[in-house]
């Protein structure tokens, strides 16, 4: 649960533009989260914010390794709210349709 309080807190700071606080939160949130597909998501966030201030090679970085990793375990980002609000969740590529 602290996990996801954190991992929120942290999207809420990179969105309000306070990139060392989603940083702390984000940081926070990866070490409280023990399986692959919640810690992925938060290193997207802290990707995302490394990348939007100025810290691009370590950001990109990031990104691209989170997202290979991802994939080698098999799993894939969906966007399953038929609302149009875009909620990311990780699941095993094989269960896909």
């Amino acid at each position: 649960m602290r996990g996801e309080f954190d991992a929120a807190l942290a999207a809420a700071h990179m969105l309000n533009r306070s990139p060392e606080t989603a940083l702390d939160y984000g940081e926070r949130a990866v070490a409280a989260f023990g399986d692959m597909p919640a810690r992925a998501d938060v290193k997207l966030t802290i990707g995302s914010v490394l990348v939007f201030s100025g810290r691009l090679d370590e950001g990109w970085h990031l990104l691209a390794s989170t997202i290979a990793a991802s994939a080698a375990a098999g799993f894939e980002a969906v966007t399953p709210d038929p609302n149009g609000v875009i909620r990311v969740r990780w699941e095993p590529v094989a269960t896909l349709g």
